[in-house]
C-alpha cells in the first residue's frame, strides 16, 4: 500500500497578519494592541496540518481556546448569533481583504 502525500498548504503571511488587526468574528472583541488578542484560526487540515490561509478567520484568544473545547457546538451558536456559517465568514474575511489590497 502506497502512503497518501498530504496535500499542499497554502500560507498567505500577509493575510494572517491582516486578521490579526480585524475583530473577532465570535464575540466582536478587537485586538488589544493591534496584534496581541486576535490569532488566525485555520480549519480543514486535518491532523497535525494547518489549513489553508484562505479559510483562517480572526478570533480573540478566548473564542479560540473554546473553539478548540467543542468545535462544533461553538460554531453552532455562533451560526445562531450571526446567521453566518464558518464558511461564509471566512469568505467574508479574504473578499475584505482582497478589497483593501486593490485599493493600496
Amino acid at each position: 500500500m502506497t502512503p497518501h502525500p498530504k496535500p499542499i498548504t497554502h500560507t498567505d503571511k500577509k493575510y494572517e497578519l491582516w486578521l490579526r488587526s480585524q475583530a473577532c468574528v465570535a464575540c466582536g472583541n478587537k485586538a488589544v494592541d493591534g496584534y496581541r488578542g486576535i490569532v488566525p484560526c485555520h480549519t480543514g487540515g486535518g491532523i497535525a496540518k494547518k489549513g489553508d490561509s484562505k479559510m483562517a478567520l480572526p478570533l480573540c484568544v478566548y473564542c479560540h481556546a473554546e473553539e478548540h473545547r467543542g468545535f462544533k457546538t461553538f460554531w453552532e451558536r455562533v451560526r445562531r448569533k450571526t446567521g453566518k456559517s464558518r464558511g461564509m465568514h471566512a469568505e467574508e474575511a479574504w473578499g475584505r481583504y482582497q478589497e483593501e489590497r486593490k485599493y493600496k
